[in-house]
């Protein structure tokens, strides 16, 4: 019992610091599309590397997710 508790309290804090970290990295791209709108800068680029990145990252977290899903 105590090692399904712990187990459960393992991923539930995983999954909190994977919802941040996700939080975090659109925070960081919105402020990049807003850069790149007040200097006039090429926003298509821009929006194409954050694109990428976030699909590289969401690659990730959806590994890391399915690693969770396993008991």
């Amino acid at each position: 019992r105590y090692k399904l508790d712990d187990d459960l309290q393992y991923r539930r804090q995983f999954l909190n610091l994977r919802i941040r970290s996700v939080a975090r990295h659109l925070a960081n791209d919105l402020q990049r599309v807003r850069s790149a709108l007040n200097e006039r800068d090429h926003l298509d680029t821009v929006i194409l590397v954050i694109a990428c990145n976030r699909f590289e990252a969401l690659k990730e977290h959806l590994e890391s997710l399915k690693s969770l899903l396993v008991f």
